[in-house]
């Protein structure tokens, strides 16, 4: 049999490899059974399930027609693991697979990767039917044991276990789909799921079945992924600026679509929150292999969300540069927008060096231009006017600056000019008569102000405190009562009292006792938070009581004894009524 291509089984659309050679390598009525060594010319050969090896040696039981990249493509879990990879990682996998590839699981990224590979072999029971009315007989699916499907992309019934398990089973031999190994009372492997999570579930399956058939190499870089979630993310309104991700909005959204289904698989949660923080890591820039269902959850979410109008509409924009050619044409492709304060600043930049702000307004309207460089054009313009005698005024014009601006830009490139843009020494109300010399007016004595009384003011100060403090605490949501800000809720501004602690004692012992600490604040911040959760109507979940109190992690133990009290609280107030 060995090196006879005409043993070689017909393949079926969609067959895993592994059950290929298991029907290959079965015991048939006047057909020996093949070994390891007769495949693949090495007795201790592993039957692997997704990455398999040597698969050179076996090109030699290959019919003509059939290549070893083809079976690779078409037979193998390799595009699956590899759709997210560079291009030179995949070129790496795929001469592993040819020939003996040692450690394909740490090249690819599996070994470290948070999610398991799937060690059961799993089948439908409507695809087994339909296997043996087409071919007789059933055969291993390959988008089946892909750890993120979990329901059958074709039927959408939930994937069974069947007895074949590769941890147990001779890893030197490969085990076929019958009506033995695929009983039709298996046991699913999960259960327990409504119909809104079934079509989380089934459309998750249909993606990740989906990236089987992407086998173009090249075609994706941590760059590329990079550029493209930052993109999706700012048109999905997820992103604090062009270069921070919105980390809690980001969460609290995938939380919202997948709270309920992203336990079903083990590796990618922890105690209700997201493992090792794989969402943050994948949304910032690419650095290191990921899952692909770590790719598919974020790509499924950025598709549910609606694309957000950009705010200065779709580019390029105009360059409002006076002293270029191309002035008012739409040549600008740079726009990057951050945040000051509570307003946003778009900021253009052209190629030819000059960059100008726009505000972009609540309501979506844009405010005026503003200039903020010129560039490398300023200095020789600024210099032949200047040469040429142009006065301030008129350079002014030219660039469409005020005077001032002109001025301090000549200053900042070192040019010898005449212009001044300091004011008249002369008084505008105070005409020179003839023959007088200017002189300055004398100087007004200013009135001494008022001798305070410090003890006084020091008391009717320190008995608005508890007022002051009583505010902000009512202030929702919670805000910190520190020091400062009853100081600034007293008097308005800040530093004040601080400045004069001497002359108020009593004032500063009363803000000191009201001023509140770190763990009474965010104590308060739980309550609200708790509260807020209740009122929604929403179950009482720590991570959600967490996101919104705006806490890290290790205060979930407090959360939870916290949760544990109001519980216990309500519960006597339901009883004494």
């Amino acid at each position: 049999m060995t090196g006879t291509p005409a043993f070689f089984p017909a393949l079926r659309p969609g067959e895993l490899l592994y059950s290929v050679l298991a029907r290959h390598t079965r015991w048939s009525a006047g057909r020996p059974k093949a070994t390891m060594n007769d495949l693949f010319g090495n007795a201790g050969t592993v039957a692997s399930i997704d990455l398999p090896n040597r698969l050179d040696a076996l090109a030699a039981h290959l019919p003509p027609w059939l290549s070893v990249d083809a079976l690779i493509d078409r037979h193998t879990l390799a595009p699956y693991y590899w759709a997210f990879l560079p291009a030179e990682v995949r070129r790496s996998i795929r001469a592993g697979m040819k020939g003996n590839g040692g450690s394909l699981h740490l090249s690819s990224g599996l070994a470290a990767f948070r999610v398991g590979r799937v060690t059961r072999l799993r089948f439908c029971p409507n695809c087994v039917q339909d296997m043996h009315a087409q071919w007789g007989s059933p055969h291993w699916r390959r988008d089946h044991q892909l750890p993120s499907v979990l329901l059958c992309p074709e039927h959408g019934t939930f994937l069974r276990e069947s007895t074949v398990d590769v941890g147990t089973f001779n890893r030197h031999e490969f085990v076929a789909a019958t009506d033995a190994t695929c009983p039709p009372l298996a046991k699913a492997v999960t259960n327990g799921v409504n119909s809104a999570d079934s079509d989380t579930l089934l459309r998750l399956a249909r993606s990740s079945a989906a990236l089987l058939d992407e086998v173009e190499d090249g075609r994706t870089d941590f760059a590329e992924l990079s550029k493209l979630y930052r993109n999706e993310l700012r048109s999905r309104g997820l992103m604090r600026s062009r270069f921070k991700v919105d980390q809690v909005a980001l969460q609290d959204a995938f939380m919202d679509r997948f709270g309920s289904v992203i336990g079903r698989f083990r590796g990618l949660v922890s105690a209700d929150q997201l493992r090792g923080q794989w969402l943050a890591t994948l949304a910032r820039k690419q650095r290191k292999a990921s899952h692909p269902i770590e790719h598919l959850l974020l790509r499924d979410l950025l598709c549910s969300r609606a694309e957000r109008d950009e705010p200065c509409g779709k580019g390029p924009w105009p360059c409002r540069n006076p002293l270029a050619d191309h002035i008012d044409e739409d040549v600008v492709t740079d726009l990057r927008i951050y945040r000051n304060r509570a307003a946003e600043v778009a900021v253009f930049s052209c190629a030819c060096g000059f960059r100008y702000t726009r505000s972009l307004r609540a309501d979506g309207v844009l405010g005026p231009c503003r200039f903020k460089d010129f560039g490398p054009l300023l200095r020789p313009a600024l210099v032949e006017m200047i040469n040429a005698g142009t006065s301030l005024r008129g350079v002014a014009a030219r660039l469409r600056v005020d005077p001032k601006t002109v001025a301090t830009l000549a200053l900042q490139l070192e040019l010898e000019t005449q212009w001044s843009i300091r004011p008249s020494a002369r008084h505008p109300n105070r005409a020179v008569t003839e023959g007088s010399t200017p002189t300055s007016a004398p100087a007004k004595r200013r009135k001494a102000p008022a001798r305070c009384d410090w003890r006084r003011s020091d008391l009717e100060l320190a008995a608005r405190v508890a007022g002051a403090a009583m505010r902000l605490r009512s202030v929702s949501p919670p805000a910190r009562v520190t020091a400062a800000a009853v100081e600034r809720e007293l008097l308005g501004r800040r530093g004040w009292i601080a400045k004069r602690s001497s002359k108020l004692p009593r004032t500063v012992a009363a803000i000191a006792e009201t001023a509140e600490t770190l763990t009474s604040f965010q104590s308060r911040r739980i309550d609200f938070a708790i509260a807020t959760v209740v009122v929604e109507d929403r179950p009482l979940r720590a991570w959600a009581i967490m996101r919104k109190a705006g806490l890290r992690s290790d205060k979930l133990g407090l959360i939870e004894k916290r949760i544990e009290v109001l519980s216990q609280i309500c519960f006597e107030i339901r009883l004494s009524g």
